[in-house]
């Protein structure tokens, strides 16, 4: 098996990558060239170490003593051996430079989820505590908006978090294609994922510019919103 592998800087083409790895068989005939093998893996390295330090300053905003926490803390113990091991060498069995970067690519979904779950636990902190969503509550950045109140700024945080749970499910290539179309269309059935979309959705989609993954999930959620604007159908 052989592939080119050149050095990326692209969140896109990382995840990619790593469905590549995470798809052979270690254990088989056709492995990859060690030279690709160790390239990712390098790929993997520097991409873990930069969603390190986002977890890290994450976990900041989350109760220290909480499962979530706890989970969290481990990924960051795994990583701070599996992203500091010695590069193996050239000349290294295709099978172990195979194992290596696969063992990354894992890490590095471990460490995505990881991040969602905090900022899950996040906003789940501060829809139980109105008192905290408050000091969140943005300014409406349209004059012709109105300012949310707490108990606004609460519902839409729930629709953030389904969203952004659904897209965790999407980058990890749990909710692919028809299924993610599905769940797109069952969020935006709900009234106060429309209202979330409504006044958040032009700075999501900011948000993922230049991030393919991103754009085309944020494609499925727009065309998903469009098309429950035309229907109005009433909530389930």
């Amino acid at each position: 098996m052989t592939t080119t592998v050149e050095k990326i800087h692209d969140d896109a083409e990382v995840l990619a990558l790593v469905e590549t790895a995470l798809s052979w068989d270690v254990h088989g005939a056709d492995l990859p060239a060690v030279a690709d093998a160790l390239s990712m893996a390098q790929e993997f390295t520097s991409y873990g170490r930069i969603i390190v330090d986002e977890l890290r300053t994450q976990c900041l905003n989350i109760v220290a003593d909480s499962d979530v926490a706890a989970r969290a803390a481990a990924t960051l113990g795994e990583a701070s051996r599996r992203l500091y091991l010695r590069p193996l060498a050239g000349s290294a069995a295709p099978r172990s430079a195979a194992q290596r970067a696969q063992n990354l690519a894992r890490l590095v979904q471990s460490l995505l989820r990881a991040v969602e779950q905090v900022n899950e636990e996040f906003l789940t902190l501060l829809t139980t505590h109105p008192e905290l969503a408050a000091l969140w509550v943005p300014e409406a950045l349209d004059p012709e908006e109105e300012d949310l109140t707490p108990e606004q700024y609460v519902q839409l945080l729930n629709a953030n978090q389904q969203i952004a749970a659904l897209g965790l499910r999407h980058r990890l290539g749990i909710a692919r294609g028809q299924r993610l179309s599905y769940l797109a269309e069952y969020l935006m059935g709900r009234e106060h994922c429309r209202k979330y979309w409504a006044r958040f959705g032009s700075f999501r989609e900011q948000e993922a510019s230049g991030d393919r993954p991103r754009e085309g999930f944020h494609e499925v959620m727009n065309a998903a919103y469009r098309a429950r604007q035309k229907d109005k159908p009433a909530d389930a």
